[in-house]
């Protein structure tokens, strides 16, 4: 399989560079085995590698200085549309679903087939759906293909009308070095890792914590990260004064995330469905601490429950749950060798169903189907 896929060009569309993109889109571009070249610069990419996409021969502006559109595309579509010809793309990798919305027409002109990553905000955000669903419908109903990351936004897309053999239902995954390295004997505290914005919950996770400080814990909380609602966070810390309890990091590297993962117990987040409806997919965060042994205390959220087994791998409690969250924080606290096998059994979990060669391997799958 790896080597024919090594000889098939396929384009990679995503709205950032490859330096500036999310890990999972960089284990995407590393561990497809296609030739892939990638485009970026928005959902309908005006870069390549970088570089700007080539302009169009002097007769076709001409023509594009008279009408519209031409062949059914407007300018900016027929430019990559050349681009990927004499790149020799034979497949499109989109991430996100209003980047498959926008290269659809160049599949269809190219007829080459169209993959498409939905990952959390192109599902069940809101605004995001007024204004891209109707065409999302060309390759929902098109016979392309769809990645979906969780089980809810799998269902979700059914809704919309594709077939469900056209949807393969994979998560992100964790790397493999969560999974493979030492567990320290002498883990202690809870942690929560993540961007301070409202699909986080990370006031309830505070207000969780606070109450199970109430209710007699003694433990430390770090939270890891930044984002608009982290000021809020930190006044109401001061306010209660608690900030001989939970303490803030800021945005830290990877590296440095690690490290304070690897010397926590268990790890948090109060998840929810704000008002815009913005749903996580399923958190790679979470599958990395389960990885990497941590006992995980969440909500009944879009796909944790898929990757949290309740009792078994973690405690989960449903949104906006406050006391229940504490009860569980307490219980933890209380009993640490509970804590400590909810980690090892999370830790065999994802070790054997959601690392990231795991999607990766399905996604090879995939496109070695859409070739056939």
């Amino acid at each position: 399989m790896g080597k024919d896929l090594k000889a098939v060009k396929i384009a990679h569309v995503s709205p950032h560079s490859r330096r500036d993109s999310s890990s999972f889109i960089r284990a995407h571009l590393s561990g497809i085995i296609c030739g892939v070249v990638h485009y970026h610069g928005g959902y309908l990419p005006r870069l390549k590698e970088g570089e700007a996409i080539r302009s169009l021969p002097f007769f076709v502006k001409v023509v594009f200085k008279f009408f519209r559109s031409w062949r059914g595309l407007n300018r900016a579509e027929y430019e990559l549309l050349l681009q990927f010809k004499q790149d020799k793309i034979q497949m499109i990798f989109a991430e996100y679903g209003p980047s498959g919305a926008a290269l659809q027409p160049l599949a269809q002109q190219l007829r080459i087939p169209l993959i498409v990553h939905f990952h959390g905000f192109d599902a069940h955000h809101k605004s995001t759906l007024e204004k891209y669903k109707k065409s999302y419908l060309p390759f929902l109903l098109d016979g392309s293909k769809v990645i979906a990351v969780s089980q809810l936004m799998r269902n979700q897309i059914i809704g919309w009308g594709m077939n469900e053999k056209n949807i393969l239902y994979s998560p992100c995954g964790c790397d493999l070095k969560f999974v493979h390295s030492t567990i320290p004997g002498d883990r202690v505290g809870f942690i929560a890792v993540g961007n301070f914005v409202p699909k986080k919950g990370p006031l309830y996770t505070i207000q969780s914590f606070a109450m199970a400080i109430q209710m007699g814990c003694k433990a430390q909380l770090t939270m890891v990260g930044d984002g608009p609602l982290l000021k809020e966070c930190k006044q109401w810390v001061l306010d209660h004064q608690l900030q001989d309890s939970i303490h803030f990091t800021g945005s830290l590297s990877h590296e440095e995330t690690f490290r304070f993962l690897d010397k926590s117990l268990v790890f948090l987040q109060h998840s929810i469905t704000p008002e815009d409806g913005n749903k996580e997919g399923t958190p790679v965060a979470i599958l990395e601490a389960q990885g990497l042994g941590l006992a995980v205390i969440s909500t009944r959220h879009a796909g944790i429950p898929d990757v949290v087994i309740e009792d078994k791998t973690g405690i989960l409690v449903e949104e906006g749950d406050v006391k229940e969250m504490a009860k569980a924080i307490l219980a933890l606290w209380r009993d640490q060798d509970f804590a400590k096998q909810l980690g090892s059994n999370g830790r065999d979990w994802v070790k054997n169903n959601y690392t990231v060669q795991h999607h990766l391997t399905k996604i090879n799958q995939l496109i070695e189907s859409c070739l056939k």
